[in-house]
């Protein structure tokens, strides 16, 4: 059952994936649109900035939860290198439990600006801000997942269970 979970939050990574390099793509377009309208017919785009902005907070955001499947939190190379390998899993699981702790403090905060991004209106495109909210609420979430998933394969592995949920 756990496999089966972690398979299909999986594909909804990998859809994660497709969704930036669209965005990137987006992204990229709208910079080089408004630089040729600034500096070729002298007109500049109002609602480019804001768009390239939010595709870039969309970006990050979403990158989040990809990072943490491919175990790229924060850390400083000159501890890990040096520490002995039990203490640097000890020093892995704690920086996913903070991660952990950070990421439901923020999916909580988040939750209560959706009121405010009900009424709030971007101002360029006139876009609700809840939509950016949205987005940062809904990547803490699948951060969090990611996280658990990670933790509890850190523990299967110190455990001694393999995929098919037997010891070694």
């Amino acid at each position: 059952m756990y496999n089966k979970i972690k398979g299909v939050f999986g594909k909804v990574q990998n859809l994660l994936l497709v969704l930036i390099g669209i965005a990137l793509a987006v992204m990229m377009s709208v910079i080089m649109l408004q630089t040729l309208t600034r500096y070729v017919i002298f007109y500049s785009l109002p609602w480019s900035e804001e768009l390239s902005r939010y595709l870039f907070v969309f970006v990050i955001m979403i990158g989040l939860t990809v990072a943490i499947k491919d175990d790229m939190l924060i850390s400083i190379d000159l501890i890990d290198r040096f520490l002995p390998k039990k203490a640097d899993k000890v020093l892995d699981a704690f920086r996913k439990l903070l991660a952990l702790a950070v990421s439901i403090i923020i999916v909580i905060c988040c939750s209560r600006m959706f009121t405010i991004g009900r009424i709030q209106k971007s101002p360029a495109m006139g876009i609700p801000m809840i939509t950016m909210y949205g987005t940062i609420f809904v990547s803490y979430i699948l951060a969090t997942v990611s996280l658990v998933f990670k933790i509890i394969d850190d523990f299967r592995e110190a455990l001694g269970i393999t995929e098919e949920g037997e010891e070694k």
